[in-house]
């Protein structure tokens, strides 16, 4: 017996096996059926910790042209611990809390498209601004960076 849906042992795709946490085996032993005393009943039990860790998201915020106010938004260093290819990378620029949701047909004006790790971006204008990134692994478990930063002429 285990946890999740039937087949899931045997299954062929990678989140179905994921989703197993516990492993039981049960085992009845009779060496002579015709003698007493009865079977003998074993049980063990695996419980699986949850291998699959959040991704840690990261950038690095770079000015393109200070003239034009131009930075660029670099999320290539984020990452899965289980070294995976991470599903999504979206920046957001001075974001509400919680996130918005990027997709749709009238995403949030904060959302930077098409999500990307990397993204170029104007700066509107000389003041403190947040920064954000949301990278996503193929288990749908989200990392979160945010930054403040201010575009200064050198």
């Amino acid at each position: 017996r285990y946890s999740g849906d039937a087949g899931a042992i045997t299954a062929t795709d990678e989140s179905s096996r994921k989703a197993i946490t516990r492993v039981r085996a049960d085992l009845h032993v009779d060496a002579d059926p015709l003698r007493s005393p009865r079977e003998t009943h074993l049980a063990t039990a695996v419980f699986l910790r949850n291998q699959n860790r959040e991704p840690t998201a990261s950038f690095q915020i770079t000015p393109l042209n200070y003239g034009a106010r131009l930075i660029e938004l670099n999320g290539t260093a984020s990452e899965d611990p289980e070294g995976r290819p991470l599903r999504e990378f979206q920046f957001y620029v001075d974001p509400p809390n919680p996130l918005p949701v990027c997709s749709g047909t009238t995403p949030h004006p904060s959302c930077l498209l098409p999500p990307s790790p990397r993204a170029q971006v104007v700066v509107p204008d000389g003041n403190l601004h947040a920064y954000v990134l949301k990278v996503t692994d193929p288990a749908g478990l989200v990392g979160v960076s945010r930054q403040e930063y201010v575009l200064r002429t050198p």
